[in-house]
Order: C-alpha cells, then structure tokens, then sequence
C-alpha cells in the first residue's frame, strides 16, 4: 500500500470525537447490532429499531439482505419483548404474523419451526437476564407455549425435537 493511500482512509473512516455511537451503531438494519442490543437487556432500543425498520421496509416495498435479516430478528425479538410488557394475547399475535411469512412447515421447509425455536429462546434469555426464577420462567413458558405452536402451526413434536437440537432443555 502507498502513502497516498493510507492517508485516503484516514480521511473516510472516522471515530467518533466525543465517545458518541460508532457508525455501526447507527444502522439501523445491522442484525448483528439488534442481537448485541436485546443480549445487552437494552430492550426499548430494540423495540425502537425493530418499529423503524418495519416502517423504512413498508415504505420501500422491499429491503436488502441485512435489512431482511435484521426483520427476521426483529419477528423474533417483537413477541419476547410483548411478553415481557404483560401483552402475551399480542406476542402470539405477532408470532403468528412472524410464522405465516414463512412457508408452512413441511420437509422442505422448517423456517416457522426455526422462528418459533428463536421466540422461545429469546423469552428465555430475556426471563434469565431479568432473574426471573427458572421455575417460574419454566411454568410461564409452559403456559404460552401451546398458544404460540396454534399460531405458528408447528406440532409440539417437532418444535421440541428442534428446540433440543438447538440446544434447549
């Protein structure tokens, strides 16, 4: 590499002077960041990414890849976080709508078993990172897992036998 060249990055690629938000943690459509975020307990921030890039999605008609990918957390993050809220008739809701982009499960497709297994887990994340008793989380969990199977339309064999896979008790 040439001096010249060296010098025309420094010149593109900046830090923040004032200990303010890297460039990555202003794209909103950076899956990698909604993830870190929701990991992070900093759920309002998701929430707030996931509402934006829903409406900058309608508004466009269509997205890119990381922006698709970011909806896709955002489908399971939405009913963790309305669990959370005391909304659970709304997190099944939104499961649903998440499950019915998909194709129906089949041999060819398990994308809405996927997506389910991934609501689960983020409920349970969000539930230990919240200290909520595993008994209890267990008991909760149990109680809305047939809701969200019924909107999903995945069997409760084959959600358990991906959910174990996954590395789920």
């Amino acid at each position: 590499m040439s001096h010249g060249q060296g010098r025309g990055l420094r010149r593109h690629v900046r830090l923040p002077r004032d200990g303010g938000p890297l460039l990555r943690d202003r794209n909103l459509a950076d899956p990698l960041e909604l993830d870190v975020h929701f990991a992070a307990g900093r759920y309002d921030e998701v929430r707030t990414r996931c509402i934006a890039l829903a409406d900058a999605a309608e508004k466009r008609g269509n997205s890119d890849e990381a922006s698709s990918l970011s909806i896709y957390h955002c489908g399971i993050f939405t009913p963790a976080l309305l669990v959370r809220a005391g909304r659970s008739d709304q997190a099944v809701a939104a499961a649903g709508q998440t499950c019915q982009s998909y194709p129906p499960v089949s041999p060819r497709s398990g994308v809405r078993v996927e997506v389910l297994v991934g609501i689960v887990d983020a409920i349970a994340r969000m539930w230990a990172a919240d200290k909520v008793p595993a008994k209890e989380g267990g008991d909760r969990l149990n109680a809305l897992l047939p809701q969200l199977l019924r909107a999903c339309q995945v069997d409760a064999e084959t959600f358990m036998r991906a959910f174990e896979a996954a590395g789920g008790e």
